[in-house]
């Protein structure tokens, strides 16, 4: 483990440490998918949750929560920001994070930005968020009215994400050879996204293309997309196995 993943878990451990002994709640800010994972795979810990203020939430935080706790998730300090505009006017999530930016915001401020049709729901810290309320008149140079709305009704307002369903065969479960089936390339061009450090599996940035990928792994390629691996099917009449995979779009 590098240098800078030990100092992120020494913070969350101080934060279960004050927990414990303040018997008090302590929330990290927003987490990306892959400091979560290290969280996961790291830390040993008892009545601690996740939430990101929506149950299919990317960029999470992690809470040490006291066992008086009964009700967790309404102890997270996230609020839910709904930004209104005109539906001709086309807005991105990248539209969204660098105004938020530009405020000065720190990205461990901000959660999941979920940009739909003439409207945006954005999860926030609650120590920023009438900050963005007074400050955030436009996205860009597109005028839009802002207000919080209750974590418990932001699913009226969310759709599941949209994918698209793909069959292929390869020569192997390697990586590089998943990968070149997942987006179409030559096996040398995959090699050469996965030296790069352009590859994540769940979360994690693999560089060795020989690693073996199974049912279930989550595959991205940084500028390309994110890859659900539904099911390997076994081994075709030519010995090429079958996978069927999903493409987030």
């Amino acid at each position: 483990m590098d240098t800078e993943s030990k100092l992120f878990l020494a913070k969350i451990n101080d934060l279960i440490r004050i927990r414990d002994l303040r018997n008090i709640p302590k929330f990290s800010g927003f987490l990306s998918p892959f400091e979560a994972t290290i969280i996961e795979n790291s830390v040993r810990y008892s009545n601690c949750r996740f939430f990101g203020g929506y149950s299919d939430a990317e960029r999470r935080i992690f809470g040490a929560l006291p066992d008086y706790v009964t009700e967790p998730l309404e102890e997270f300090p996230i609020v839910a920001l709904k930004f209104e505009y005109r539906k001709v006017d086309v807005l991105s999530h990248r539209d969204f994070l660098g105004s938020f930016m530009a405020t000065g915001i720190s990205r461990d401020k901000i959660g999941d930005i979920c940009v739909g049709e003439g409207f945006a729901i954005a999860f926030v810290a609650s120590e920023i968020s009438e900050y963005l309320i007074e400050q955030i008149v436009k996205i860009g140079r597109v005028g839009v009215l802002v207000k919080s709305i209750p974590i418990n009704s932001v699913n009226d307002y969310l759709k599941h994400p949209k994918t698209v369903s793909l069959n292929f065969t390869v020569s192997s479960l390697r990586l590089d050879a998943v990968l070149s089936g997942l987006v179409g390339c030559s096996r040398n061009k995959s090699e050469c996204y996965i030296s790069e450090g352009k590859v994540f599996v769940n979360s994690f940035e693999v560089t060795k293309p020989t690693k073996q990928i199974k049912a279930g792994d989550y595959i991205t390629l940084r500028g390309t997309g994110k890859f659900l691996i539904v099911a390997c099917n076994g081994v075709s009449k030519k010995g090429r196995e079958i996978i069927t995979a999903e493409k987030y779009i």
